[in-house]
């Protein structure tokens, strides 16, 4: 079975065996007969923790587990020190800031941004893996799992104004709609909830700011102790960059504060390049890209740094031996 160099904490795990014992499966009966190994450890690679999700879908023929398990199972002492702290938090938007970070405690199989402005707040997730990889079902648990925490700190029925998912809709969206309760976009190449900033900025009645610093100072000590190796951080920073065609290695050793000679020795020293790293990010998320309808092969071609869109045509060739259009049509889709 493949593994990925991306980590999450085990809730993802610890929640898919809760959910298999109460629905009276033997899961290490069927972790083993897939040859699946859900290991004991505080983290679990992110394509295992996928795999189980799959597994537990399938066991229970339930499509939205995920889903259901969030509002059954989830706790937020399930994250630690950084669930604590974001649940003593003033508000849900601080809440969200502190979360940031602290976010690869969390997991680093993905990218988090927060863009706000008076009138909504934006919190998006772009994975580093495909969207078919991460799985529905993992996904889903996630999302559901981000509005259960902020609703616990709001303590009210908190309700994003949009939510974005990568999944595709699926027949039946009545457990979706009843849980976010606003509009649901499926099939984005990102997941994000959109929030009124004036309704999760508004001061809460109830937080505790001491127990908060005090959560924080575990999670530093926490971050210091599973801080990422230059491989992740120069990923981090080409992923960063890559819009618009300026990633260089030069550019990337000068956010990371490394001259580059510096920065492709400790590259080397890890086992990696520069060059190898920009070209591993880029055919992932050509083929993502790919994958949503609404992105046109321009706009891939500068999401991806290209020069032009010949010149994207060439690398997708060289990387996976048929053009973009082909690989499409042998997915079965339509560019």
């Amino acid at each position: 079975m493949s593994v990925s160099s991306h980590t999450t904490l085990s809730v993802w795990r610890d929640v898919a065996v809760a959910v298999l014992r109460e629905h009276g499966i033997d899961d290490e009966k069927l972790f083993r007969e897939n040859d699946v190994s859900p290991g004991s450890a505080s983290r679990i690679d992110t394509l295992i923790g996928a795999r189980i999700w799959h597994l537990v879908a399938r066991a229970t023929e339930n499509p939205n587990i995920g889903l259901e398990a969030a509002q059954r199972f989830f706790q937020p002492a399930h994250w630690g020190s950084i669930g604590l702290s974001t649940l003593c938090s003033n508000n849900v938007l601080e809440a969200i800031q502190r979360f940031m970070r602290y976010s690869s405690i969390f997991t680093d199989v993905a990218r988090f941004d927060v863009d706000s402005n008076s009138e909504s707040t934006r919190f998006d997730i772009f994975p580093f893996i495909a969207a078919s990889e991460i799985g529905n079902e993992a996904s889903d648990f996630g999302m559901a799992s981000f509005m259960m925490l902020f609703r616990a700190i709001d303590s009210g029925d908190l309700r994003p104004k949009e939510v974005h998912l990568m999944a595709p809709k699926p027949q039946d969206i009545g457990s979706y709609q009843q849980f976010w309760g606003c509009e649901i976009f499926f099939e984005a190449n990102r997941l994000s909830m959109v929030f009124d900033t004036e309704e999760i900025a508004r001061p809460l009645l109830v937080s505790n700011p001491k127990l908060a610093a005090y959560q924080d100072r575990l999670s530093d000590e926490w971050l210091q102790s599973i801080q990422p190796g230059l491989i992740t951080k120069a990923r981090n920073e080409i992923l960063r960059l890559l819009p618009g065609g300026s990633v260089t290695a030069d550019n990337v050793a000068c956010a990371l504060k490394l001259s580059t000679r510096s920065l492709q020795r400790k590259l080397s020293e890890e086992g990696s390049s520069f060059k190898q790293i920009q070209t591993s990010v880029r055919k992932e998320l050509a083929v993502e890209y790919l994958q949503q309808a609404e992105i046109s092969l321009q706009e891939i071609t500068f999401l991806l740094g290209f020069a032009d869109q010949s010149n994207f045509t060439r690398a997708f060739n060289r990387w996976y031996g048929v053009s973009p259009s082909k690989y499409l049509e042998d997915l079965g889709h339509a560019l």
